[in-house]
């Protein structure tokens, strides 16, 4: 059977339907409602302001009237408890034929105590006691066609293969294939859509959890020659730092050697708060990969933290002879031609670039490890499409910290994880501060007196320009009325439509202490490290994500110096603001950006956001995911070798074949 053959649809809905990508029966049948609506009959609390539904019969004929003079709206009256309830309809005017005096009619709404009405969303002529509406939310086809289509289609017998293992339906008493399908679409009452829902969640939790053993199996699986190394070479890079490692940043480190001896792909996170010293690790894992005869590619989200990292790394292999280069928008045509010839024939052993390592023309010949800095910075394709310019290299993050997309997959799947949470000896916590206009000359006089113990200050801003419709102030805007207010000062500004050598002779005034105030956008908000600057003020607060403020405010305190951070907004109730005063804690941050926004989609190349789960969450569903994770695990090699026999998987493999 084809979806011509179904009895409604003709050339005009079959071409709506593939509009949508529904081409097939299997398409029909398995496009379920995204929403349940269900209406139950109830005697209590009806006058509570809650959405209830009730019955009641019309005292007199409505009346049909403009409420408040502009809409269109029903009255009517019935009674309930013995008390007389006027009901507020707004409806089109079909039911000036339906309604009248000594009709009984199911409402549903919510009661006003305030104006005494009671305000119905929906009217329901025919009796029930429990109802189930649902919608697909098609925006181009209503849903009484689609459920009139797909009914035509079950009445033929339509039968449909089993999506996941028998056994754990049987195990977990979930609906089977048939009766799942036929009441995902006819409902027929609460307990109906309860069921629905418990096999929706386990089922989207169990295919995605397949995915993610998949991942890393593949991983696992994919076979490369791996380094080798001496347990020596660790006290010898050792040797090139002039400070004791914390615990922490010690067992990172084991950690990246361990898995370079490997062999297969390193995959790991390098998790830390800012200023608690990840870079070491980047260090170390340069210094093993170029001492196994490997090159390095170390990509920086900005120019700015890329010379930044450049001169780290001179300064701690200066004595190694590694052969070292930096590639950026900003490399003249001639030196970057060398460049790129140098890397091409296996003459470079670390290349430290921004996105222009991503260039077609960037050809690595023997690379054997990818660092990504401040990876949250990064787009999923960017980091991607790098990786991908050879197949079997180790890959290595760092990041303070890592938007939700990377915590899942950490927590979850494919991800390594190292921690790095001792802080180095002497740095101090960021005392952080909400600051609305009532305060905003107390903040001026603080920074006047940081500034008095020759101490730095950034100020950072949300736009470039001035924006009307987003009334927030820009660089520019900023500069003036800090100029004004404190016109003694040595105040300058640094933002990212500047020319590449401006913005580093700006950022290197600031470094030398040639500069108490930098106004700047975001482009200071990675790793850069001033040791002399103690304050950051952020205005306009509310528009930053809550991980940038959490990077933003790490630009500062990263000496002995105390420092402060001034959150300036109007919005002293924000919850990203608040979060931000309440702890430092970088783990604790991404744990709260993932409940704010959501882990992101893990397989694709959004960031955040909630997956495409139609009903189930993370977070209200634990213990559903934690069955699937575990019935993943166990069922993954059934799956792979064909003991069982399904679809789906066949599907999903092919989908992971297409993607290599």
């Amino acid at each position: 059977m084809e979806l011509k053959d179904v009895k409604g649809i003709g050339i005009k809905y079959l071409s709506m339907l593939n509009e949508i990508n529904i081409n097939t029966i299997d398409d029909l049948i398995l496009t379920f409602p995204k929403k349940y609506y269900i209406y139950e009959l109830t005697e209590d609390d009806i006058f509570s302001g809650e959405n209830v539904t009730i019955k009641g019969i019309l005292l007199s004929n409505p009346a049909f009237i403009k409420y408040n003079f502009r809409v269109n709206a029903i009255i009517f009256y019935i009674v309930k408890q013995n008390i007389k309830i006027k009901c507020i309809l707004f409806s089109n005017d079909y039911l000036k034929f339906k309604l009248f005096k000594g009709t009984q009619v199911i409402i549903n709404g919510k009661y006003n105590k305030d104006s005494k009405e009671f305000f119905v969303r929906k009217i329901f002529l025919e009796d029930f006691t429990s109802f189930v509406e649902v919608d697909y939310k098609l925006s181009s086809i209503n849903n009484s066609f689609i459920s009139r289509s797909i009914k035509n289609v079950l009445i033929n017998n339509y039968t449909c293969c089993e999506s996941i293992p028998e056994e754990l339906v049987n195990k977990y008493k979930l609906l089977p294939i048939s009766e799942y399908i036929y009441y995902s679409h006819f409902p027929r009452n609460k307990n109906d859509v309860h069921q629905i829902m418990r096999r929706r969640k386990y089922e989207e939790f169990f295919w995605y959890a397949i995915k993610l053993e998949l991942l890393k199996t593949r991983r696992t699986n994919n076979k490369r020659k791996a380094i080798s190394l001496d347990d020596s070479i660790i006290n010898e890079f050792y040797k090139l730092i002039d400070y004791e490692p914390t615990i922490d940043q010690k067992k990172a480190i084991i950690d990246v050697f361990n898995d370079l001896k490997i062999d297969y792909p390193m995959n790991r996170l390098i998790q830390g708060d800012v200023g608690s010293g990840k870079t070491l690790v980047l260090l170390a894992c340069s210094y093993f990969v170029v001492k196994a005869n490997r090159c390095v590619a170390i990509m920086v989200p900005t120019e700015i933290l890329a010379y930044q990292e450049f001169e780290e790394l001179k300064k701690v292999f200066s004595s190694c002879g590694f052969v070292m280069e930096i590639l950026t928008s900003s490399t003249k045509q001639k030196e970057k031609n060398d460049i790129l010839y140098r890397l091409m024939h296996s003459r470079i052993d670390i290349i430290v670039g921004t996105h222009s390592l991503l260039e077609d023309n960037v050809v690595f010949n023997n690379l054997g490890c990818v660092i990504i800095d401040e990876e949250h910075k990064f787009g999923v394709n960017q980091r991607e499409k790098l990786i991908n310019k050879l197949k079997n290299i180790d890959v290595l993050y760092l990041s303070a910290t890592p938007i939700p997309r990377t915590l899942g997959l950490s927590n979850f799947g494919d991800l390594d994880i190292s921690s790095i949470k001792m802080k180095p000896k002497g740095r101090k916590e960021v005392i952080t501060k909400i600051i609305n206009n009532d305060n905003f000359l107390k903040l001026i006089k603080s920074i006047d007196n940081i500034i008095e113990r020759h101490e730095q200050i950034y100020v950072v801003v949300p736009v470039v320009e001035e924006n009307t419709g987003l009334n927030v102030i820009s660089v520019s805007e900023c500069y003036k009325k800090y100029q004004e207010l404190l016109p003694n000062r040595r105040i300058s500004m640094l933002h990212g439509k500047m020319k590449n050598e401006e913005k580093k002779t700006i950022m290197d005034d600031f470094i030398k202490g040639n500069i108490d105030i930098l106004i700047s956008t975001t482009v200071i908000e990675v790793g850069v490290n001033v040791l002399n600057a103690s304050m950051i003020v952020i205005m306009n607060a509310e528009r930053f994500g809550l991980s940038q403020l959490h990077q933003l405010r790490g630009r500062v305190a990263r000496s002995s110096l105390k420092g402060s951070c001034a959150l300036v907004s109007e919005d002293i109730n924000n919850p990203r603001l608040n979060a931000l005063v309440n702890t430092f804690d970088g783990f604790e941050i991404s744990e709260i950006d993932f409940k704010l926004r959501g882990p992101g989609d893990y397989f694709g190349v959004i960031q955040s956001g909630y997956m495409d789960f139609e009903y189930a969450s993370l977070e209200a569903d634990l213990n559903i995911w934690n069955c699937a994770k575990m019935d993943a695990k166990d069922y993954l090699p059934k799956l792979i070798d064909n003991h069982i026999n399904n679809d789906k998987f066949k599907k999903i493999i092919k989908a992971f074949d297409d993607n290599k």
